[in-house]
C-alpha cells in the first residue's frame, strides 16, 4: 500500500493511475496546444473534454481529490467553450495553464512517492 498524505492506495492501482494520468495529461496538453493555434476558428476539441473527464475520474478513483477537482473544473470550462462553437480571447492561455498545473500535480505525486520509497 502506498501512503501519500491521507491517501492509501494499493501499489498496483497506484502504478496504473500514474501511467494513465501521465498519458492522459500529455495528450490533453497536446490537444490544447494544437487548438490554441486556431482557437478563434474552431471549438475546443471534444477529445480534450474527454481527456479532462478521464483525468477527473481516475484521480477520484484513487482519492486524489485536488487533481480530480481541477480536472473536473477544466472539463466543465472546456465543455462551455466547446458549446460556444469557437474559442475566445484568454481561453487558450488559461486552459494551457490549467493543463500544466494538472501535469505538475501528477509529477509532484510521483516525486513524493519516490522519495518515500527510498
Amino acid at each position: 500500500v502506498k501512503l501519500i498524505g491521507p491517501l492509501r492506495i494499493g501499489i498496483p492501482l497506484f502504478n496504473i493511475f500514474l501511467n494513465e494520468a501521465d498519458e492522459l495529461s500529455r495528450r490533453l496538453g497536446v490537444e490544447l496546444s494544437e487548438w490554441s493555434l486556431e482557437f478563434e476558428r474552431h471549438p475546443v476539441p471534444e477529445s480534450a473534454v474527454a481527456l479532462a473527464h478521464s483525468l477527473a475520474g481516475s484521480s477520484a478513483t484513487v482519492g486524489y481529490a485536488d487533481l480530480s477537482a481541477l480536472s473536473r473544473a477544466l472539463e466543465h470550462a472546456l465543455m462551455h467553450s466547446h458549446a460556444a462553437g469557437r474559442g475566445h480571447a484568454g481561453e487558450p492561455e488559461l486552459f494551457n495553464e490549467v493543463a500544466d498545473e494538472i501535469r505538475r500535480l501528477k509529477r509532484d505525486l510521483a516525486r513524493v512517492t519516490e522519495e518515500r520509497d527510498i
